[in-house]
């Protein structure tokens, strides 16, 4: 993150926020972990699932919900699915279902997919990047404190938003 350097002014072009690979891999893997809502979508044709060995028949016009934790804590997608990995989406990696066989195009599924992928994704990543580095690493250092460890996910609130760890995280955080 230091290798990019803002303008004279402070400011940080959309070309030097996509250069930062590391901080979007450690987006990536945040949204990963720590996205859990339903999406909930209407079946277009009918249509056959199989699934565990048997057929299920879903009818046009049924509503059904997505959750895309299924997803991104799969082991058949995820190395490791239950750890944060900060470079786990670095370089011109592609993810591959392994029980499937299927590469997945968008294996994060935080902001939907086709035609119907949210139009704001690229604007978030690139508001996450600028605010991390306009305010906290330019002008702190970070650090979990001594001891700490990492609390775990309070999955009691899933399906409705970004899930919260279990217990507060002790953080050292020092003016540079």
């Amino acid at each position: 993150v230091s290798l990019i350097a803002p303008d004279d002014d402070g400011s940080l072009s959309l070309e030097q926020l996509d250069k930062m690979v590391k901080l979007n891999s450690v987006f990536q893997e945040t949204m990963r972990m720590y996205f859990a809502q339903f999406k909930p979508t209407m079946v277009r044709d009918d249509m056959v699932v199989n699934w565990g060995g048997k057929k299920y028949l879903l009818q046009k016009g049924t509503r059904i919900m997505s959750y895309a934790q299924v997803l991104h804590y799969d082991p058949n997608v995820f190395d490791d699915p239950d750890n944060f990995v900060w470079d786990r989406f670095l370089g011109d990696r592609t993810f591959q279902n392994r029980r499937t066989g299927k590469t997945l195009v968008n294996p994060v599924m935080c902001f939907g997919g086709g035609k119907h992928m949210c139009p704001g994704r690229r604007f978030v990543s690139y508001e996450f990047k600028a605010a991390l580095m306009a305010i906290l690493f330019r002008r702190f250092d970070m650090r979990l404190a001594e001891g700490t460890e990492h609390p775990g996910i309070d999955r009691r609130m899933d399906g409705i938003g970004i899930a919260h760890p279990v217990k507060d995280v002790v953080m050292e955080i020092r003016c540079k």
